[in-house]
């Protein structure tokens, strides 16, 4: 989609286009049973984390990129997440080159069906 292109004022459409033009990574992500499982993400999130989302959507999140020694920072910060919790914090995570460093922001939202899910969104720091 060209820049002249944007989806009119009101469209579904135009969340999708930010999304997409972000330069940080996004995931979009349904939280089960406490764990976050992966929707999909942004071209910025395959640029910088490396994973194809062929690799990733379906995956508990945290088996991918939060390396096993922060892992139980990482249930933390779901855990806010599953109650509805915005989240700041500096965090380091997996990327397919190696450990990078990142501003992690989680956000929640409630599906139509009222399920919790949210987004994530990593600012590099590396």
């Amino acid at each position: 989609m060209a820049r002249d292109d944007i989806p009119s004022p009101g469209s579904d459409d135009r969340f999708e286009y930010l999304i997409e033009h972000l330069q940080d990574a996004v995931v979009e992500f349904d939280i089960e049973g406490g764990d976050p499982i992966v929707r999909s993400v942004n071209p910025a999130f395959i640029d910088v984390f490396g994973y194809e989302p062929t690799d990733i959507v379906g995956e508990r999140l945290n088996d991918v990129i939060v390396p096993s020694w922060l892992t139980e920072q990482a249930r933390a910060l779901d855990e806010r997440t599953s109650d509805g919790e915005i989240n700041y914090r500096r965090v380091r995570r997996q990327t397919t080159d190696g450990l990078r460093e990142f501003l992690y922001r989680g956000i929640p939202y409630r599906t139509a069906n009222g399920e919790r899910a949210g987004f994530a969104g990593y600012t590099d720091l590396t």
